[in-house]
């Protein structure tokens, strides 16, 4: 997201409040933990051989 949006600040508060509340619930561990699966889970780019 642009900061320059005209909401931008407004929307970045709203992640930031959801992420507190759902590190307060237990939840954030449980979508960190589940993103970075997924992402480990991805194939690597290979380096390309000159």
């Amino acid at each position: 997201m642009s900061r320059y949006a005209p909401q931008a600040n407004d929307l970045v508060a709203q992640i930031d409040a959801y992420l507190d509340s759902a590190a307060q619930r237990g939840e954030l561990q449980a979508l960190r933990a589940q993103y970075f699966q997924l992402v480990a889970s991805q194939p690597q780019p290979q380096p390309k051989s000159e």
